[in-house]
């Protein structure tokens, strides 16, 4: 019938056995967009859409630092994903120049390219932040590496091979933010910025550190802060394994969806 026709989704909530969210933030624009949904919204969020190369024994770290050309002594900050507007980098450029006149020996890594998508401002995003970085005088210490295939190792041992990772979004970071699960999924420090709603897996001083949006000097801070205490960096490090199998692994995503779907998927017959 007619009755509960969200402008929308039309009939698509109403008529919906389970909806699946995969964010908390998803999950409040359903309920205002058609409040009875909230009894049957499951939050599941996407598995990393990366290859994750095993790190046994450091293997994969050493490999990564290798392909960088790094020493032991020195410490990589990265970004991992498309780079396009939204994702702040000019917060992450300026916060690496504050901590790069401190301390020489870091480095910054961009593990992605430019957005292949229709994103306003995109074409040029990416050349204007390398300009920003020769500005900055931090070119000579950042490293880009381009696009890369997410099947592929290249992108996974990258990631072991860095100590922090800063996530500057504009509009903070999400639990379906698929750059933020494959650094969890890499059991590293993470520093992300703050959304108009957090999901509550997502804890400052457990499993990352959080800061708002354009402040580059507070994701400076936070970037020295977690390079002078190795005892943060372990603590960051095993809470986000912790987020990574109770959020982010495929089997755990498996089996939320499949409890989703149980009271409506036909019962083997006896």
């Amino acid at each position: 019938g007619t009755s509960d026709v969200a402008y929308s989704s039309g009939t698509l909530l109403r008529d919906s056995d389970t909806v699946i969210a995969l964010c908390e933030r998803h999950r409040a624009m359903l309920i205002k967009e058609w409040p009875p949904v909230e009894k049957k919204v499951a939050l599941i969020p996407p598995p990393p859409n990366l290859f994750i190369a095993s790190n046994v024994g450091g293997v994969a770290r050493e490999r990564g630092r290798k392909r960088l050309g790094v020493t032991s002594s020195e410490f990589i900050v990265t970004f991992f994903g498309y780079l396009y507007p939204i994702k702040g980098i000019e917060t992450l450029l300026r916060a690496f120049a504050v901590v790069s006149a401190q301390h020489p020996e870091a480095r910054l890594l961009f593990i992605g390219g430019k957005v292949g998508l229709d994103v306003e401002g995109g074409g040029s995003y990416f050349d204007d932040m390398q300009a920003l970085a020769k500005d900055l005088h931090i070119n000579a210490r950042t490293i880009w590496t381009g696009a890369f295939k997410s099947d592929e190792e290249e992108a996974s041992l990258l990631l072991h091979a860095s100590d922090v990772c800063v996530l500057p979004f504009l509009e903070g970071v999400q639990l379906n933010n698929s750059s933020f699960a494959s650094m969890v999924a890499h059991g590293l420090p993470i520093i992300v910025t703050r959304g108009p709603l957090m999901d509550k897996a997502i804890v400052d001083g457990e499993n990352v550190l959080t800061c708002e949006p354009r402040d580059h000097q507070e994701v400076a801070r936070l970037i020295l802060q977690v390079m002078a205490q190795d005892e943060l960096r372990a603590r960051l490090g095993r809470g986000a394994r912790k987020l990574a199998a109770e959020w982010f692994s495929w089997e755990t995503a498996t089996e939320k969806t499949l409890t989703a779907m149980q009271p409506r998927l036909p019962q083997a017959s006896v």
